[in-house]
């Protein structure tokens, strides 16, 4: 395998290493309410990160498409987490039921062996270019299915974990509120990353800046664990009426 590494590259890394050591902290403060699943969150966003590193460092067309197979394990894993962090903080047990949580995790499964067998179908992924942007950057041009079954499920699952999130808002006390408003900041941060990409709207083609943006979040989220401590305190009782339309889907 051929690597030559870049100044993206490098940046690529720093997000893996930020989010590895993001996840081992929220895993020491697992008890804390929101803090299994945010350390869950860094460990995919760590893989995810880390396999773009060695891809965007990669000269070969078969070693990049290889590593871009392995970061589907944390791009497809890393919004049903967000949303999985989003009902613990709400504390929608139904939602954390392990029957629930597989269910969650099928269409991701079922993408991720799209992915992996993607040469026979092109579903996932119909062609490949180099970007014209260099920085030894590749452009992957999506198949039918990346769009319905990747980018559509994995907006779902974001826009319901946002809801989520928003509607503590609502249940917070006003002291509280603020906390609550750092949380939105950092669940805005990774729609801003992956729009650009998906839409092209980025200066180095090809480059996407979502698990960057997600190591981001992270670091948002691990501030009101280890120093607001939000986390530690549950406005919202378990006995609290929930979303009709969040609760429906279980």
């Amino acid at each position: 395998m051929s690597l030559v590494f870049t100044s993206i590259s490098a940046i690529s890394g720093l997000a893996a290493l930020s989010a590895a050591t993001i996840g081992i902290l929220a895993w020491e403060r697992r008890k804390v309410s929101g803090a299994r699943y945010l350390a869950w969150l860094m460990l995919a966003v760590t893989v995810w990160a880390g396999a773009a590193t060695i891809e965007l460092s990669s000269t070969l067309l078969r070693d990049k498409i290889f590593w871009s197979k392995v970061e589907y394990l944390g791009t497809l894993s890393v919004p049903v987490l967000f949303f999985l962090l989003a009902a613990d903080y709400n504390q929608l047990e139904r939602a954390l039921r392990p029957r629930t949580i597989m269910q969650l995790l099928l269409i991701p499964l079922f993408s991720l062996a799209l992915a992996l067998s993607n040469e026979k179908h092109g579903l996932i992924w119909r062609s490949f270019q180099p970007s014209p942007s260099g920085h030894n950057l590749l452009i992957f041009n999506h198949g039918p299915l990346f769009w319905l079954l990747v980018a559509g499920y994995s907006y779902l699952m974001m826009l319901l974990g946002s809801l989520l999130l928003l509607r503590t808002l609502h249940f917070y006390s006003p002291h509280y509120r603020g906390q609550s408003l750092i949380l939105m900041l950092g669940a805005i941060v990774p729609w801003i990353g992956n729009l650009l990409y998906l839409s092209g709207n980025i200066s180095w083609q090809g480059l996407d800046p979502t698990p960057l943006c997600f190591a981001a979040t992270g670091a948002i989220f691990a501030f009101d664990l280890l120093y607001l401590r939000m986390l530690y305190v549950v406005p919202i009782a378990r006995g609290t009426p929930s979303m009709p339309w969040v609760t429906a889907l279980w």
